[in-house]
């Protein structure tokens, strides 16, 4: 794999491997600190990785068990409940937008704006996969719903 094909397929993920990794840890320096060195793991690897079926779904579980190693070291009681943690994400088919539409506070969200909500700052998600929901958001895939905290003003 070469860095053009690195950068494509597993850095893009980035935010996706900080919000396992912040799920996990509950900590943005340390899960910030752990996606860095997993991504160092995954370039040392990459010629494994090239021939890989998955390469996201690799570079996830790399993240996950990077955590609980950390957690383990750390805090193990903590380690043994979160290892309980399931991963599961669809990648769209290449050349599709098989993609949900994100609603932020009943907004769609921008581009990258789902990967700068905190975890602890969502009140609720929820995914609508109805034909009204559809059609009202022009989405094939349906739409998730999330409802931020509100600070008082």
């Amino acid at each position: 794999m070469y860095s053009i094909e690195f950068k494509s397929k597993v850095v893009t993920l980035s935010p996706k491997l900080y919000m396992v990794a912040i799920r996990l840890l509950q900590n943005e320096e340390e899960a910030r600190d752990a996606v860095q060195e997993v991504m160092i793991k995954l370039w040392q690897r990459r010629r494994q990785l090239g021939s890989h079926p998955n390469p996201s779904g690799y570079a996830c579980l790399a993240t996950r068990n990077h955590c609980l190693d950390l957690l383990r070291k750390t805090e193990p009681s903590k380690a043994k409940e979160k290892q309980e943690v399931k991963i599961r994400f669809k990648l769209p088919v290449e050349g599709t937008t098989d993609t949900p539409v994100y609603i932020i506070d009943g907004r769609v969200a921008e581009s990258g704006e789902i990967e700068s909500i905190s975890p602890n700052n969502i009140e609720s998600i929820t995914v609508r996969k109805d034909d009204e929901s559809k059609k009202k958001y022009n989405s094939e895939s349906g739409v998730i719903l999330i409802v931020t905290k509100k600070k008082d003003l």
